[in-house]
Parts: structure tokens; C-alpha cells; sequence
């Protein structure tokens, strides 16, 4: 995780897997970002969706190849 944060892989709106990020903080930046939209008479609109079984549907030789190139290399590649 380390490297995946030092290295810019995750983005500051990565909530998942984060330490002392949670989905309550997700649902709170996605309130302020529309509420600020609102306030400035912008339209405003919020496209939610469920993933959980995203995962089942992930290529496994993409992912080790997409994780390679960032820079994750050994053992913790081969845990994958």
C-alpha cells in the first residue's frame, strides 16, 4: 500500500482499502461536490453503482500486468 500511495497509483478520492477511509467519507465528498454544484446554479447529477461483484469478472493475467507496471514486483505479485 505503501508504494501504491507514494507512487501516485491511488488518487486522494481512493476511499477503498485506504486507512481511515470508508465508504461514510466517499458519500460525504460526493454530498459537498453536489451541494457546491447546486450553490452555484450548475446542474448536478450523481451516477451510483453497486461493484461488488466486479471482481468476478477480472482478468487476472490484466490485473498482474496492470500491477507489474506500477511497480509491484515478487512476492507480493505472485500473493495475486
Amino acid at each position: 500500500m505503501d508504494h501504491l500511495i507514494n507512487s501516485k497509483f491511488l488518487t486522494s478520492r481512493q476511499f477503498g482499502f485506504i486507512k481511515d477511509r470508508n465508504v461514510s467519507d466517499a458519500v460525504y465528498e460526493v454530498v459537498i461536490r453536489l451541494q457546491k454544484s447546486l450553490d452555484r446554479g450548475s446542474t448536478a447529477a450523481a451516477l451510483l453503482i453497486d461493484v461488488k461483484k466486479a471482481f468476478d469478472f477480472v482478468s487476472i493475467t490484466l490485473l498482474k500486468r496492470l500491477l507489474f507496471n506500477a511497480g509491484i514486483r515478487g512476492v507480493p505479485l505472485e500473493w495475486i
